[in-house]
């Protein structure tokens, strides 16, 4: 029963931070130097989902170190169920990585929950139906054309609104 090193919602940020990187170098990537016929456009489909897993190794000859899970299974539904270039995730992460609680309300930082600073924008996508688990209410991260995350520091949080 050991304490985690970071929240759900660090660790969603970590991820979505990860993807976005990965997204921005295909866009980045230089194709004239493979002398193709014509540049590809290769956009990245990407799901996350922060939560537990199982993880271990498998196999005695050529051992794989793998995860297992519910949080492993929505997230490749939410990866075969986004869009090209977007990266798509449950309501439950989109939360953590806006610092709302499971109603969708404003969290205050405590000890068990620091807030992320600076949050992540993202915006609603809508409810889809999701293998296994029936219908889903689904977010797509918020990215500048050049695919870096919108975010928005705690202690500005609701200045533009004024």
């Amino acid at each position: 029963n050991e304490e985690e090193a970071f929240t759900k919602g660090q660790n969603a940020r970590t991820m979505t931070k990860f993807a976005a990187a990965m997204m921005r170098s295909l866009q980045e990537m230089d194709y004239e130097k493979f002398e193709l016929k014509s540049v590809p456009d290769f956009k990245l489909r990407i799901g996350i989902c922060a939560g537990k897993v199982i993880a271990g190794v498998v196999g005695a000859q050529k051992p794989l170190y793998d995860i297992w899970g519910d949080t492993v299974n929505i997230a490749a539904r939410m990866d075969y169920t986004g869009d090209k270039g977007k990266i798509h995730i449950p309501k439950a992460t989109a939360h953590e990585l806006m610092n709302l609680d499971n109603e969708g309300n404003e969290i205050e930082e405590t000890g068990e929950h620091p807030l992320l600073d600076p949050w992540i924008n993202c915006n609603y996508r809508g409810d889809i139906k999701v293998k296994g688990k029936g219908i889903m209410t689904t977010y797509y991260v918020d990215l500048t054309e050049d695919n870096y995350l919108v975010e928005n520091n705690v202690d500005r949080k609701y200045s533009d609104a004024e």
